[in-house]
């Protein structure tokens, strides 16, 4: 059975969204997102965590700050390696241009050009996806690897590249599913 829905975390005049929920050492750990309005770039990282309890989420704070600006990271399901290491899967767009994030919303109407924003700042932007290292305490995110598709001949400078989800393999390989939009 469940229990009753429960609001964990309300912010004033904010949007959360894509909460993603891992459990490591008998803590659960939320990745999730707020934002003042629906642009990518003006989202903030938040990692809403348990005290020792494991049962009642007593911190939330914003994560990885510096890094997510200009690249609107998106954080997926965490694994936890068999020799104790923490990866979160993510995505992200790296600037190959001028970055200006107001391209990426009709000023008049405050709309996102669609989930990409072909044309705009899509044309600036290559689609990245790889790991964050997370340490013990969970207060400090690596950044390791960058698989990404170029595709000259596209109005837009690669495959879109996000949604993707780790697993733990034999031998330190990791295995890495990855959405592309190829249409």
């Amino acid at each position: 059975t469940w229990t009753d829905p429960e609001i964990l975390k309300q912010l004033p005049d904010q949007a959360a969204w894509a909460p993603s929920m891992m459990v490591h050492r008998g803590q659960a750990h939320i990745f999730w997102f707020s934002s003042r309005d629906r642009h990518r770039y003006r989202k903030v990282n938040r990692l809403l965590s348990t005290g020792a309890d494991g049962r009642s989420f007593t911190e939330d704070r914003e994560i990885i700050g510096d890094w997510n600006g200009p690249r609107g990271v998106d954080i997926r399901h965490g694994t936890v390696l068999r020799d104790g290491r923490v990866l979160l899967p993510i995505a992200w767009m790296d600037p190959i241009g001028d970055f200006d994030p107001d391209t990426w919303v009709d000023p008049g109407t405050n709309s996102r050009y669609g989930n990409f924003g072909w044309g705009g700042i899509a044309q600036n932007n290559q689609y990245c996806v790889g790991v964050m290292e997370v340490n013990e305490a969970f207060t400090e995110f690596t950044p390791h690897g960058r698989v990404c598709k170029k595709m000259p001949d596209w109005e837009i400078p690669g495959v879109p590249f996000f949604e993707n989800a780790i697993a733990d393999l034999d031998g330190d390989r990791v295995a890495m599913l990855i959405r592309a939009a190829l249409t």
